[in-house]
């Protein structure tokens, strides 16, 4: 690559760092308290999540990378685990912020950065466990055969969600703060994934990495709904 993914990473930072107060405060002159609110509140996702969080990944992840390898269990398990684990731990972010609403001049359920105010039935219904799990399976395989780079696999998990924040269109990608919402749900398992026996990484196989993490929504989606809907009768949101 002619430009380091480091160097990617950080002017995406200084983008957001841009961008985010910008848009809030030129969104304070609005007349309605919902739209106020919600862009508040992407506001404190990015300080809390993007920055906050990043900041301690970037400086604990030694630390981390200790800990990862101090449990003898297979790294796959350990990386699914621990991913899923920062998954929800993010929408723990979010779903504060949207029960966070009247103290930001809105009502709860008006103003919303989640599908719902209940972290149970977001995390389970509608994103950490039917959507972000199989992408997270997906990048396991990914890593079992190839050695990307924790930096690329940031950059790589953050354009997946960048896309499918929009629908495949180009408003998370202009956004830029969905690579760091995403990405650091699994910089800190792929930093801390051992050396093992993998294939040549070669530029194609980086296509892979959009590809099959959607290919993977297929099958878990129909197991996942046979358990959730099928049998504990369960609606998604």
């Amino acid at each position: 690559m002619t430009i380091a993914s480091s160097q990617i990473i950080k002017w995406l930072a200084i983008y957001t760092g841009i961008l985010i107060p910008v848009v809030t405060f030129l969104n304070m002159f609005s007349d309605d308290p919902h739209t106020r609110a919600k862009v508040s509140m992407g506001f404190f996702l990015v300080l809390f999540w993007c920055f906050g969080f990043g900041l301690l990944s970037y400086y604990k992840r030694d630390r981390f990378k200790q800990l990862f390898n101090a449990i003898r269990i297979p790294w796959q398990i350990k990386f699914i685990v621990s991913a899923i684990a920062l998954a929800m731990l993010e929408e723990v972010v979010t779903v504060s912020l949207t029960n966070a609403a009247p103290l930001l001049g809105s009502e709860t359920g008006k103003a919303m950065i989640t599908a719902s105010t209940n972290y149970a039935e977001l995390v389970f219904l509608n994103s950490v466990w039917p959507v972000f799990v199989p992408w997270i399976l997906a990048w396991t395989v990914l890593l079992s055969r190839y050695d990307f780079p924790p930096n690329h696999v940031f950059l790589l998990f953050g354009l997946l969600g960048s896309i499918a924040e929009t629908h495949f269109g180009i408003g998370a990608l202009i956004a830029g703060f969905w690579f760091f919402v995403y990405g650091l749900m699994v910089y800190l398992p792929a930093y801390s994934v051992p050396p093992r026996k993998t294939v040549s990484l070669q530029w194609w196989h980086y296509s892979y990495t959009l590809l099959l993490p959607f290919l993977f929504m297929v099958p878990w989606g129909l197991f996942y709904a046979f358990i959730v809907k099928g049998l504990l009768g369960y609606d998604f949101i």
